[in-house]
């Protein structure tokens, strides 16, 4: 889980920073596009996250 964590990390940043840069005030059509599609790849990563930790739960409990 700490791998997938990791590798997430940098992507956050990446996001984040861009996120810091545009201007809310005045959004075009290619900001709403990008604000979009982060929110989609930050979800995803979750989903990814929450995956990882239940398939090494149960492969814990097996084991």
């Amino acid at each position: 889980m700490k791998k997938v964590f990791k590798s997430n990390v940098s992507s956050f940043v990446c996001i984040g920073l861009v996120l810091l840069l545009i201007d809310f005030n005045n959004l075009s059509i290619l900001e709403y596009i990008f604000l979009t599609t982060s929110t989609l790849a930050f979800v995803a990563s979750l989903v990814n996250l929450a995956v990882t930790y239940y398939c090494e739960r149960e492969e814990r409990k097996y084991t």
